[in-house]
């Protein structure tokens, strides 16, 4: 999913620079997400499984499912007591979507250059290039511009409407949308430990395909 949204925030960066209107990709090219030609069947299919996970792992991905779902909750719990409607809970969403992506990005710089303590449990992570480093550089290399410049373009890209209109965004704000107002009531529908899970596939794929299989729930 990360390398899908980073392909559809360059394209939208590119018309937020052109002083382009924001625009919705109904066609995203299949080569974001796809290698190759995909209309075709294949002469051979080879299935290749590796049952051997630790125990260890396990525990930690229900671990990590578990403490996501609470999150969820809190969060549709919240828009519940302020009695948030569909739409408004999806400008919510879209508004925090970019918002997240540039604090973050902008976390990972301070622990690079000392402002910021890194993670004990996560040392590595800073080594990694953040969708903000990807966007940063893309407008360094491409648009010529200087590094303070391109951070600050590059912020005010996430924060614009250019960013809440790419497919991923479009779709998994609205997703989530649904699920918090499922969330209200007086017989809840409370969020599953795969919801988060659920939604990243969809929002990642969905622009891609003409039929997607998902869990009758999501169907819906």
């Amino acid at each position: 999913d990360l390398e899908v949204r980073e392909h559809q925030f360059l394209r939208a960066l590119d018309r937020f620079i052109e002083d382009e209107s924001p625009t919705l990709e109904i066609s995203p090219p299949l080569e974001d997400a796809y290698y190759g030609n995909i209309n075709q069947w294949l002469p051979i299919i080879s299935v290749h499984t590796n049952l051997s996970i630790p125990v260890e792992w396990i525990e930690s991905r229900r671990a990590e499912k578990a403490h996501n779902r609470d999150s969820l909750e809190q969060i549709y719990r919240r828009y519940a007591d302020e009695g948030a409607s569909f739409e408004q809970i999806v400008e919510a969403e879209a508004k925090g979507f970019g918002k997240a992506i540039l604090e973050h990005g902008i976390r990972v710089i301070n622990q690079r250059e000392g402002r910021e303590p890194i993670p004990a449990a996560d040392p590595f992570a800073i080594l990694w290039a953040t969708t903000f480093d990807r966007l940063v550089f893309h407008l360094r290399d491409n648009k010529n511009l200087s590094p303070e410049d391109a951070i600050t373009k590059a912020g005010e890209f996430l924060l614009s409407e250019h960013a809440v209109n790419t497919p991923y965004v479009f779709i998994s704000v609205r997703l989530h949308a649904a699920l918090a107002v499922l969330c209200q009531g007086a017989t809840p529908r409370l969020p599953s430990p795969s919801d988060p899970y659920d939604i990243a596939h969809i929002a990642t794929y969905l622009p891609y395909t003409d039929v997607m299989t998902v869990d009758r729930f999501f169907s819906s």
